[in-house]
């Protein structure tokens, strides 16, 4: 998987206007709601590895939102 393929993956997963990527620094930005139901949204920062990473292993957003990543997820 191509990382514009990862990314497009992930905008199709969240949305386009939840997901941003800065080609300067590389970094993917993931705009999700701080808690279950609430309206106002927090920044998660991820490297492109992990970008890459989240489009092929799914997982809940209350797992991002925890920083419960598993094992393998790039540091």
């Amino acid at each position: 998987m191509t990382f514009e393929e990862a990314l497009q993956a992930l905008i199709d997963r969240y949305g386009g206007k939840k997901v941003r990527h800065h080609p300067n620094t590389g970094d993917v930005v993931i705009e999700l709601p701080i808690s279950p139901g609430s309206d106002l949204l927090w920044p998660h920062i991820f490297t492109w590895q992990q970008a890459k990473y989240l489009a092929k292993h799914p997982m809940p957003d209350d797992d991002i939102v925890g920083e419960r990543l598993p094992a393998g997820f790039p540091r």
